[in-house]
């Protein structure tokens, strides 16, 4: 029941003009804040957590709303990819795309590395646009039906999707050895192997296999962001590939775990109400024993 009322309402939104939809948002986003309590708290949570005194309760509120808000934009712009992206009915300001070029024209292989900041869905097809294809490294959703719905949507505005359970890391390195590109997105606590590094003062544990994919390969790795600007517009920051120093592979990989995690960091906090303040990215006690005088405090409510 639950998959046919999420697919129906998906296929009515699909059918909705995008510019009904983004302008539907604040509402569906200002609902979903005040329904989801528990990912509503726990945004209040890691906004706390991150932050502290540098911002207010009220500009913490705030930007916690904001991802809400953001987030039904995202679902709206990730619904009509395909028609934002392949019919080049969006703004896009590219910056650093000479680096890809320069990649390119070397014959290296490519690790992109971003996180799950803007409306991300639209990444991958974007850089299929720009003539760089890109295979997409992701979970695979926990109910099939939907899966396979979202992959479809995914595949038709342009991007090819490889799913992390079930592919065999060696298919990965060989596709990266005979010249491939591969998108992975590595700001998210998972069950996948990974080490803890600082991220907003805090330890936060952060998957390493992009590092060592591209450790293993020689494979360039290179951070990309995508944030939305306004209706139909966006920016991809295409940043210089990572310089990782040299040494033991295991030093390496930790290296770049950090150097990547810094530079996610420095692209929310100039756009925090444009990254999933609800995921459970800390998971420490530490955190926890925050968290209570947080909430005892009385910002952990609406």
């Amino acid at each position: 029941m639950v998959y046919g009322l999420v697919v129906a309402a998906l296929g009515v939104m699909r059918r909705l003009p995008l510019r009904f939809l983004y302008a539907l948002a604040p509402v569906v986003g200002t609902l979903a804040w005040l329904l989801l309590w528990r990912q509503r708290r726990r945004a209040h949570e890691n906004l706390a957590l991150a932050f502290g005194d540098e911002k207010s309760p009220g500009e913490r509120r705030r930007i916690g709303r904001g991802v809400f808000i953001h987030l039904a934009r995202a679902l709206g712009e990730a619904l009509h990819a395909e028609e934002l992206v392949r019919g080049r009915r969006c703004r896009v300001e590219l910056a650093g795309l000479e680096t890809l070029r320069e990649l390119k024209e070397a014959g290296r292989s490519v690790v992109f590395v971003g996180a799950h900041f803007g409306p991300w869905e639209l990444l991958t097809p974007l850089a299929a646009r720009e003539g760089f294809a890109i295979l997409a490294v992701a979970r695979e959703l926990a109910d099939p039906r939907l899966d396979r719905f979202v992959r479809g949507l995914r595949e038709a505005a342009g991007a090819q999707v490889f799913y992390t359970r079930g592919t065999d890391t060696l298919k990965l390195v060989r596709a990266l050895r005979n010249g491939a590109s591969l998108g992975i997105l590595v700001d998210q606590n998972t069950r996948a192997a990974g080490i803890a590094v600082p991220f907003f003062g805090r330890p936060a544990h952060t998957p390493t296999g992009a590092m060592e994919l591209a450790v293993a390969t020689g494979s360039a790795v290179v951070p990309v962001f995508l944030r939305r600007q306004g209706y139909r517009r966006f920016a991809v920051e295409i940043q210089p590939p990572l310089d990782f120093p040299a040494g033991e592979a295991e030093a390496r990989i930790r290296w770049g775990v950090e150097e990547i995690t810094k530079r996610i960091e420095a692209v929310i906090r100039e756009h925090p109400e444009q990254w999933v303040w609800m995921h459970r990215r800390w998971k420490d006690r530490a955190g926890r024993r925050r968290y209570q005088r947080f909430k005892t405090s009385g910002e952990g409510g609406r």
